[in-house]
């Protein structure tokens, strides 16, 4: 068996060189990891043996150290790409999502002897990148500057920097906040005295949010550190006499909704 791989990519458009090799490395990358599925620990050695730069781009490729491997991993490479649920081994892949999110191919087809070929039209692309986004959510994953509010539940250290966790108001969790200013960290205090002159205060914290895959917050690097200070307001204040203006309650709601009273 020779265990030869060609892969013909056909592009849309005008596509830099560098796109179309990396989109077929990415298809060979998912190869490798359906050879890995089936045979555990193997892992396969690409041997170049032609390639040819004008459209449509192509490039052939030996399994060196496998070769029975190469078809049955087209095939399941196959299996896994028309499976309404991806399976775990393409989900974990990078290189997957890559080849379904390229802009520049029209059509790339797979093919090997011994195994029927797999092509990717743009729609199949499309769908089978529905099918992956089912069930992995993209990654959410990123930083931005912002703004959080709560209380300081407990202070520390994180790899050698002050640090404390913010119990955030809105979702109640608890968020690991680090101190790498050392301005800031020498304004807040010692670690023994900014302890006793900090936590449970109510603050808000300024700094750059490190948002984990899932959306959620990782940590804060803390830029500016308020505390909130509530104050008392006489209930005088809020009091308001006369507020439907000597009307019934159903009477001043009736003229509300009528658009006489704004």
């Amino acid at each position: 068996m020779s265990g030869i791989v060609t892969i013909v990519v056909e592009p849309a458009g005008p596509w830099l060189l560098e796109e179309g090799l990396q989109h077929i490395l990415d298809h060979f990358k998912v190869l490798g990891a359906a050879a890995q599925f089936l045979e555990e620990g193997t892992k396969i050695q690409w041997g170049l043996g032609a390639a040819h730069m004008n459209s449509p781009l192509s490039m052939e490729a030996h399994a060196l150290n496998a070769p029975q491997l190469a078809p049955r991993a087209v095939g399941e490479y196959a299996r896994a790409a028309h499976a309404p649920r991806p399976p775990a081994w393409i989900r974990s892949c990078p290189a997957y999502r890559n080849v379904l999110t390229s802009k520049g191919m029209r059509s790339t087809q797979i093919s090997c002897p011994g195994a029927e070929p797999l092509v990717f039209s743009q729609d199949f692309a499309a769908r089978a990148l529905q099918n992956l986004d089912a069930l992995c959510p993209k990654n959410l994953a990123h930083i931005a500057y912002g703004v959080r509010e709560g209380y300081i539940s407990s202070v520390g250290t994180y790899y050698k920097n002050p640090s404390f966790n913010l119990k955030d108001i809105l979702d109640k969790r608890d968020i690991t906040c680090i101190v790498k200013d050392q301005s800031l960290a020498d304004r807040l205090g010692k670690n023994h005295s900014w302890r006793e002159a900090w936590e449970d205060r109510r603050v808000v914290v300024h700094g750059l949010i490190f948002y984990k895959p899932d959306g959620k917050i990782k940590e804060i690097e803390v830029q500016n550190l308020e505390e909130v200070h509530a104050r008392e307001v006489p209930i005088e204040k809020i009091f308001v006499k006369d507020f439907t203006r000597s009307m019934s309650v159903p009477e001043y709601i009736d003229n509300v909704r009528d658009g006489h009273i704004d």
